[in-house]
């Protein structure tokens, strides 16, 4: 990437510079419609969230919960507001304003960062530069890992980078996966069955507890649903959800072991030794 950018013409004299990663596929009509958008919403920095394959179980089952969290933590709304912005941008797809860019000093001010792209999104935040974080909706799609092996190592990175090397906040985010997402449903889905086999008195109480239980799973299913159809997951692999976020409340675990017995972070043929915060 360096060389490209300090020894091509075309980076040097252009208007804007566009970051995407080899794995990514790019519908034809991408680069200008993120151009336009940056022009019109008058942006310096424009990054895309791919649409991501579903080729392998994991990327069916696993993945949309993964994603999902990341945006539990990182929502596209407060990445792309003026005031009290939670700065992030995805290295996948990163449309910056050249000037600007040049002006901060681009990726050389965070090449020691694991995460690049999570490290130019803040350096931009701290700099003043506007910025937009959206869905691509299958302009860009993204096939992130090959094996479930390098998919639990991708993610941890991930994770951790993202909870700024904090092992408490990575233990309260699997705290809160566990709970919310797989404890939950399953224990309204219990509640439900008990609350309509047993004799309990009066029946009222029995009902009212039967469709509190069954609304509540109702509304989950329809919200998760949209947001899988959103994001073109399978609709069926809802069903899994609870089952896929305890696999996910596992990775943000080891992230937080990781940190706390000191073990390095393998990635890209190098290991990455950090010191937790």
């Amino acid at each position: 990437m360096w060389t490209a950018m300090h020894r091509s013409e075309h980076a040097k004299g252009a208007e804007f510079l566009l970051f995407a990663d080899a794995d990514t596929t790019l519908h034809p009509g991408c680069v200008r419609a993120t151009v336009a958008l940056a022009e019109e919403r008058k942006l310096d920095l424009l990054s895309l969230m791919s649409t991501l394959t579903t080729d392998t179980w994991f990327e069916r089952v696993v993945q949309p919960v993964a994603a999902l969290e990341l945006m539990r933590q990182y929502p596209p709304l407060r990445a792309s507001r003026a005031e009290r912005r939670r700065a992030f941008a995805n290295g996948q797809f990163i449309l910056f304003r050249a000037k600007p860019y040049w002006a901060f000093g681009g990726h050389e001010r965070v090449k020691e960062h694991l995460l690049e792209d999570l490290g130019i999104s803040r350096v931009a935040s701290e700099e003043g530069l506007s910025a937009g974080l959206l869905n691509a909706d299958g302009v860009l799609i993204c096939r992130m890992y090959h094996t479930w092996a390098e998919f639990r190592k991708g993610w941890k990175r991930i994770y951790t980078e993202c909870a700024n090397r904090k092992p408490r906040r990575l233990s309260r985010a699997t705290l809160r996966v566990r709970i919310l997402d797989a404890l939950l449903p399953v224990l309204a889905c219990v509640g439900a069955i008990v609350a309509l086999s047993t004799t309990f008195e009066p029946g009222w109480v029995r009902v009212t507890g039967a469709v509190v239980c069954l609304a509540g799973l109702v509304i989950w299913s329809v919200a998760l649903a949209a947001i899988y159809r959103l994001s073109r997951a399978p609709l069926w692999s809802v069903l899994l959800y609870p089952l896929a976020s305890w696999r996910v409340a596992g990775i943000l675990r080891e992230a937080a072991q990781d940190l706390i017995h000191d073990r390095p972070t393998e990635w890209g043929g190098r290991a990455y030794s950090r010191v937790s915060r």
